[in-house]
C-alpha cells in the first residue's frame, strides 16, 4: 500500500493557524503554541492525517481534509466526553495532576502518573483508531478465582460515555447487552449511537485476573444498510435499538422471504439468514450470507438451492 505523502511545511502552517484560533479563545497559551504546533504536525504524519488535542476536559480529533476547491483544511471532530471523570473516579488520579497529564498527552500521546493509591499508570490516546486508555505499570494482586463482573464494567463505561444522558433503566439494559456480547463474541461489544457512530468495546482479560477495555468510536450510518436489506423506514429506530440490545430482528426481505438479522461485533458485520419453514428445511444459519469474493449480501437461500451467482461481481457461491 502506498504511503500518504505529506508536505510538512504546509502542515505546519495549518497547525499554526488552527492553534492561533484556539489561543484566541483562551484554550491554550501563547507559550504552548510552538510545542503543540510541532506535536500536531508529527501526529498528522504518524497517524495518517489524524491528530488529537485535549483542551481542558474536552478531547477533539483534528483530521486533515480538503475544502470543496481542493484546499487543505482541518476538520474537527469532538471525542466522547467523560474521560476526565473516569480518570479521577475510577483510576483515582489526583485532580491537580490532570493539567500535567493533558500536557504530556498533547505532546506525545502518552503520559505517566501515580494515582492516589500510589499505583503508577500509563495513559495513551490513538487519534487514528479513535481510542484511548489507561493501564497500570505494576500488576495488582487479584485473589485467584475472582470473577469479573462484566455488567459493572459495562455500566461504568456507559456512564463515562454518556454521563447523565441515559436513565437508569436504559443504562441497565445496555450494560446487560454489552456483558452478553462480551461473553458471546470473545470480548467484543458494539453500540450504534446518534452521530451517526459505532462504539466498539474490546475487553481483554489478563492472566492475573484483571481486565482492560479499549473503546473505539467510528463514523458509521447503519440506516442505509438496513433499508437496503428490506426494512421499512418506520421500523429503523426500533431495529437499531434491538441491535443495541443484542437481539435478532425478524423481517421480510425485498423478495418477501421471512428472515432474521443480527450484528456480530467481532466480525463488525450485520448478518442475515432466512427463517427456516420447518426444522427439517435445508435453509439454515450455516448457509453462506455473503459473497466469498466481494462480501456483498447474497439473497436468502431457498430450500434445495445449492448455488448462487453474486449480482455484483458474478462470483458463484456453492453450498457444501
Amino acid at each position: 500500500m502506498r504511503q500518504r505523502k505529506f508536505n510538512s511545511q504546509a502542515l505546519r502552517q495549518l497547525a499554526e493557524e488552527l492553534l492561533h484560533e484556539i489561543a484566541e479563545e483562551g484554550a491554550i497559551t501563547a507559550e504552548e503554541r510552538e510545542d503543540l504546533t510541532t506535536a500536531l504536525v508529527r501526529q498528522w504524519i504518524t497517524y495518517a492525517g489524524n491528530a488529537t488535542l485535549l483542551l481542558g476536559e474536552q478531547q477533539v480529533y483534528l483530521v486533515l481534509g480538503k475544502t470543496p476547491l481542493g484546499r487543505p483544511c482541518v476538520v474537527p471532530e469532538p471525542a466522547l466526553r467523560g474521560w476526565m471523570k473516569e480518570l479521577t473516579r475510577d483510576w483515582k488520579i489526583i485532580p491537580d495532576d490532570l493539567d500535567e497529564i493533558i500536557d504530556q498527552l498533547n505532546r506525545g500521546q502518552s503520559a505517566e502518573t501515580v494515582n492516589a493509591d500510589g499505583i503508577p499508570l500509563r495513559l495513551w490516546v490513538d487519534p487514528k483508531e479513535r481510542s484511548r486508555g489507561v493501564e497500570p505499570l505494576v500488576k495488582e494482586n487479584i485473589p485467584p478465582g475472582t470473577k469479573i463482573n462484566y455488567q459493572i464494567i459495562a455500566t461504568n463505561l456507559l456512564e463515562q460515555q454518556f454521563g447523565d444522558g441515559l436513565d437508569p433503566e436504559e443504562t441497565e439494559a445496555l450494560a446487560c447487552s454489552m456483558a452478553k456480547q462480551w461473553r458471546q463474541y470473545e470480548g467484543h461489544a458494539c453500540l450504534f449511537i446518534d452521530g451517526p457512530r459505532q462504539l466498539f468495546f474490546k475487553l481483554s482479560e489478563g492472566s492475573d485476573g484483571g481486565c482492560e477495555v479499549v473503546t473505539q468510536s467510528l463514523a458509521f450510518d447503519l440506516e442505509p444498510l438496513l433499508l437496503a436489506l428490506g426494512l421499512s423506514p418506520g421500523v429503523i429506530p426500533e431495529a437499531i435499538a434491538r441491535i443495541n440490545l443484542n437481539q435478532e430482528i425478524e423481517f421480510r426481505d425485498r423478495e418477501g422471504i421471512p428472515s432474521l438479522l443480527w450484528h456480530d461485533p467481532k466480525a463488525r458485520r450485520i448478518l442475515v439468514r432466512p427463517v427456516a419453514a420447518d426444522p427439517g428445511s435445508e435453509q439454515s444459519g450455516s448457509s453462506a450470507i455473503f459473497c466469498g469474493k466481494c462480501a456483498a449480501v447474497l439473497k436468502p437461500w431457498r430450500a434445495g438451492e445449492k448455488q448462487q451467482t453474486c449480482p455484483h461481481c458474478g462470483h458463484t457461491t456453492t453450498l457444501a
